[in-house]
């Protein structure tokens, strides 16, 4: 069972599978603890500041009503991701087409919340203390009452969020990447758009969150592409029924057929730079066939996770960033970085693509008071990109599950919507993923931030409809209805070349849609007389029945 502890690093423990580490009613006293910072001078920091006077009387009160509870809380749940087999929730008897949709926006769109853990700055001299619980899949924020309430010094009310995966201070970065981000990258090696965003409070972790993202994901896809190489391998044989010559697989091995660019630029409002050529102007286009490209942007190739890292850290040195009442270096722009994955051995497949967005921080009214004219002015900005981007992915989320009615869906709106048009056009064949983190802090001050922060992102889970019927079956124009053997005998008599035990062995339709542009050409080449002109060709085609059926 988790419990409630007052304790520098961590806001609350979660233990799954064994013992508590404190009793449920063991409360550590925090002037108890020795830090080494206690010499630290909490003026040398901006936006440090003792907690008021009434926060002080009331602590011994409201830590002891946290801790009471939490004891009452369930367990947390393990840190699993949403399972994409959720999403074949169409082949299940009972369950109808909006059931299945919604099925599909709860894996596509991944909220996670990461309470970081008190700095030892707010533990110690400051003598903040925690306000936040968390219990996957909830977070528990208690926001103190004025001193006046009717309650009494130290009252609190109790918030509740659920999300997807809920993480707390004690989970490290290597478990927050396993559990929500280490899935896209196969996804994006096979072809797939995927983007990250850091979303929160200035000064709650997002970069520091972004970054060990990246750095793991430099470190994967390398790693991953060597085995995308071994399967192509083992497919070949297989195909041919002979074992590769020594000639060939020397070539196989010093070439996974996969090239891997990478560009990172920062946005902020209409203007954009390169954060890997000093910082030259990048334009934000469309082009006359509706393709959305960064015009300028630098981009590199890479070969190894130490090049990638290298252009990684020269970025970021070059991110602009200011000192404000809560951040002395507060990132005052949205950082993009974008890895690009091209499939030399299916040149007609897009390329996949994954984008890691480092979002500016968000402030309140109180948090700008004392800023100055310009500084005022980007938090205006900031905000109103961060508003746009929060209608962009609800409103995404909320098509998949409307049949019948129009969402419109303002990516234009934001040159950074409009840079990831691909994961919010509604009319869009490629198959995308979308991970939010909400980074919050557990400090008792910032409460009302971290209120605000938990409900930006409660609009973007989509809840699944109740069923209403029996699903519909083998419609014919709406692909995300057909059974395997629908799916079958249309693609026997559309493209007779193609053979269904390789395209679709097993799949129904809404499965076969979930298969990346990528891999669902490869299958289509594994079949004798299939050229690359005639598998995209099918996958535009039922694509194109697909989104049809949608609008």
């Amino acid at each position: 069972m988790n419990k409630w502890v007052d304790k520098p690093s961590i806001c609350a423990v979660r233990t799954l599978g064994h013992a508590p580490r404190f009793p449920a009613t063991e409360m550590l006293s925090m002037e108890s603890l020795s830090l080494s910072s206690t010499s630290t001078s909490a003026d040398s920091l901006p936006g440090t500041a003792a907690l008021p006077p009434a926060l002080v009387d009331g602590r011994a009160r409201f830590l002891t009503d946290a801790a009471a509870f939490a004891a009452e809380q369930p367990a947390a749940q393990p840190l699993v991701p949403p399972q994409l087999a959720s999403a074949d929730a169409a082949d299940t008897v009972g369950v109808d087409s909006d059931a299945a949709a919604a099925a599909d926006a709860s894996t596509d769109i991944l909220v996670c919340v990461r309470a970081r853990p008190l700095s030892a700055l707010e533990a110690g001299p400051l003598g903040h203390y925690p306000a936040v619980l968390v219990r996957n899949p909830r977070v528990h924020v208690f926001a103190p009452l004025p001193p006046n309430s009717h309650r009494g010094p130290g009252a609190s009310r109790t918030a509740s969020f659920p999300v997807d995966l809920a993480f707390g201070p004690d989970d490290d970065n290597d478990t927050v990447y396993g559990a929500a981000v280490r899935p896209l990258v196969p996804f994006v090696i096979a072809g797939g758009f995927a983007t990250v965003f850091a979303y929160g409070q200035t000064g709650s972790g997002k970069t520091f969150t972004m970054t060990a993202m990246q750095e793991r994901v430099a470190r994967d896809i390398f790693q991953y592409a060597v085995e995308y190489r071994n399967q192509w391998k083992q497919q070949q044989q297989q195909q041919q029924q002979q074992p590769a010559t020594d000639e060939a697989a020397a070539v196989d091995d010093n070439d996974t057929g996969l090239d891997i660019y990478v560009s990172y630029f920062e946005l902020f409002g209409a203007r954009a730079f390169d954060l890997l050529s000093d910082r030259q102007p990048v334009h934000i286009l469309e082009d006359q066939f509706g393709a959305v490209h960064a015009r300028n942007a630098h981009e590199e190739q890479v070969a190894s996770p130490a090049e990638l890292l290298a252009l990684l850290a020269r970025g970021a040195a070059l991110r602009r960033t200011e000192a404000t009442g809560k951040n002395a270096t507060s990132s005052r722009t949205h950082a993009v970085c974008r890895l690009r994955v091209a499939n030399r051995r299916v040149p007609e497949a897009e390329d996949g693509a994954l984008y890691a967005v480092d979002l500016a921080g968000s402030e309140s009214a109180a948090d700008v008071a004392g800023h100055a004219r310009e500084r005022i002015i980007e938090t205006k900005e900031i905000n109103a990109s961060l508003a746009v981007l929060k209608d962009c992915i609800r409103n995404r989320a909320l098509s998949l599950v409307s049949t019948g009615r129009f969402v419109h869906v303002p990516f234009r709106n934001s040159k950074l919507t409009m840079l990831l048009k691909e994961a919010f056009e509604q009319t869009s064949r490629r198959q995308c993923r979308t991970v939010v983190f909400a980074n919050i802090s557990p400090s008792v001050v910032d409460t009302s931030m971290t209120l605000n922060t938990l409900r930006y992102i409660e609009p973007l889970r989509v809840p699944v409809p109740r069923p209403t019927g029996p699903p519909p079956r083998d419609v014919p124009k709406v692909p995300s209805t057909w059974t395997n053997a629908y799916l079958r005998g249309w693609l026997a008599k559309a493209y007779p070349l193609l053979d269904p035990s390789v395209v679709c062995p097993t799949e129904s339709g809404r499965q076969l849609l979930r298969v990346p542009e990528a891999e669902f050409m490869q299958r289509c080449l594994r079949c004798p007389g299939a050229t690359e002109k005639r598998a995209k060709l099918t996958y535009v085609k039922l694509w194109a029945l697909h989104v049809d059926s949608r609008t």
